[in-house]
């Protein structure tokens, strides 16, 4: 009797061992697989821009409405909304957009223009709409500091929304920094498209995306037919934007370690469940 109670007490004193190793295999597998996580930021923010112009003319009457905005250091959102408008007695002619921009964060955020367009009422006269920045201002740029090496993705979709398609050419995106691929081509008859752009960001140099508007468009006597026209035409582009750093070896080798780790927490498990079997 005195034989089996020691032979329990020992059975004990093992199947505690065997807990106590297992919790401490659990907590060193967690410990590995935290240390071994991605860096959260692969940036550091350094200026965003956001800029918006509408010109508007008619025989001799011209308005303007131009807006920037624009933070340092510290990213913000941004808004623009801007609309000229014309007139030559009964006829018009209107040009007019709006944008938003947001980072979540210096290394993902978003673009949104929407409306951009004219109408044109009833030009009897010689009409002009443009939404261009004619001395090659962005319509929205972000600059940044790689801290990482990572890549730099931009995911765009342009729409017409109503209207005519013709003299709406969309957006193309300019990087400066690094060789990228999916630059996007202007159609002047079909501001439909859409695509990826992305590019490679390098540890320590320094990087601006950008987006850019050339948007015109004119109605003249002798030209197209404008008598009574009533001609108009609206597109929205969407880009959303990210950026992802990619692993270096000793953090692969940390995430691999940390798999380790649970494994061996799993071999402490089976040891433990062989320990209560033999109870």
């Amino acid at each position: 009797m005195t034989s089996r109670i020691g032979e329990i007490v020992v059975q004990v004193k093992r199947l505690t061992i065997v807990r106590i190793r297992s919790y401490v295999c659990a907590a060193a597998a967690l410990l590995l697989w935290m240390s071994s996580d991605v860096p959260a930021g692969a940036t550091i923010a350094l200026d965003g821009v956001l800029n918006a112009v509408a010109d508007a003319s008619i025989n001799g009457d011209r308005a303007r409405d131009l807006q920037r905005e624009h933070w340092t250091g510290t990213p913000k959102t941004l808004a623009t909304n801007v609309l000229a408008r014309a007139t030559f007695g009964p006829e018009f002619v209107t040009a007019s957009g709006n944008a938003v921009a947001t980072w979540n964060s210096a290394d993902n955020g978003s673009v949104f223009f929407r409306n951009y367009g004219w109408h044109f009422m009833n030009p009897q006269h010689a009409a002009v709409a443009d939404l261009s920045h004619k001395l090659e201002v962005n319509d929205w740029s972000y600059t940044f500091r790689a801290t990482s090496d990572a890549i730099f993705a931009m995911n765009w979709d342009i729409r017409l929304v109503s209207g005519n398609g013709f003299g709406l050419k969309g957006w193309t995106i300019s990087w400066t920094g690094a060789d990228a691929t999916g630059y996007t081509q202007p159609d002047l008859f079909n501001p439909t498209e859409s695509g990826i752009f992305e590019g490679a960001v390098r540890a320590g140099r320094f990087y601006t995306i950008a987006i850019q508007g050339d948007e015109d468009f004119i109605l003249r006597n002798g030209g197209l037919s404008i008598q009574d026209a009533n001609y108009s035409g609206y597109m929205n582009g969407a880009f959303s934007w990210s950026i992802s750093s990619v692993p270096e070896p000793s953090t692969w080798a940390m995430m691999l370690l940390g798999l380790a780790g649970l494994g061996y927490f799993g071999y402490c498990r089976s040891g433990a469940g062989y320990a209560r079997r033999s109870v």
